[in-house]
């Protein structure tokens, strides 16, 4: 089962692995999201463990970031 790392930050999904807070610089960047509702039951079967949903929307983004 996955467990988290106290010295780590995560984004969602958790289990795509956590990072350490650094500082980045972007010099040119473009981001995209689209976010759509979806069914709450179904959803919650991803959430990890400690994770609470709130409203069941999804979002998913695209992001271009140059000279980081």
């Amino acid at each position: 089962m996955f467990k988290f790392s106290e010295n780590l930050y995560y984004s969602m999904p958790a289990h795509f692995g956590g990072f350490e807070q650094s500082k980045l610089y972007y010099n040119d960047a473009t981001a995209i999201v689209i976010s759509y509702e979806t069914d709450r039951e179904m959803l919650e079967q991803y959430i990890p463990e400690g994770f609470e949903l709130i409203e069941p929307v999804i979002q998913i983004g695209y992001i271009m970031c140059r000279g980081v």
